[in-house]
């Protein structure tokens, strides 16, 4: 048995397709179904399950059909406090670390977290219009489906009763009117 065969038995299929999603990472590539096929030698299927139970898992992000990045791995956030003293300096607490801030400093900060406050503001946004357009999508194909059986029911209602009209003007021609 080769190195090679021994070291791919060794990690799993969902391992190697992961590690190829970081390979594609740090080489600055973008991800997508396809590419990993092709890379990894493994069905779409294969690729599709295990890129499934990695979003799920949040260790994947789907940019969007068959494109996928990988989710930084992040340490658990720490406890932050802020406290406004009466002198206009700020005590600003995350986890262990202490820091007083001066109003001029803490405007420098705001100044610098603004853009983090609006990127998070636009990706909540995109996140509320996505349930949304999805609600919308559902509720429009619901409509579109009772629309049609109740089409399907009023056309069998006009043949029942062209039927029914075809055979009373049957009836007529037979006594004479």
């Amino acid at each position: 048995m080769t190195e090679k065969q021994t070291i791919s038995q060794e990690r799993t299929t969902g391992q190697i397709i992961f590690d190829t999603l970081q390979d594609l990472h740090q080489q600055g590539q973008v991800a997508t179904r396809e590419l990993l096929c092709d890379l990894t030698g493994f069905k779409m299927t294969i690729v599709d399950d295990h890129i499934s139970r990695m979003i799920e898992n949040g260790r994947v992000h789907r940019l969007r059909a068959g494109v996928f990045t990988l989710v930084a791995a992040m340490p658990e956030p720490r406890a932050i406090s802020m406290t406004r003293m009466g002198d206009g300096t700020t005590i600003l607490e995350i986890g262990e670390c202490v820091v007083h801030i001066y109003p001029r400093e803490r405007r420098e900060l705001a100044t610098m977290l603004v853009g983090d406050a609006v990127q998070y503001s636009n990706i909540q946004a995109g996140v509320e219009a996505g349930v949304l357009a999805t609600e919308l999508s559902a509720d429009l194909l619901a409509t579109k489906r009772e629309m049609g059986n109740r089409i399907v029911d009023l056309e069998k209602q006009l043949a029942a009763t062209r039927a029914q009209q075809r055979q009373g003007d049957n009836q007529l021609n037979l006594i004479g009117g």
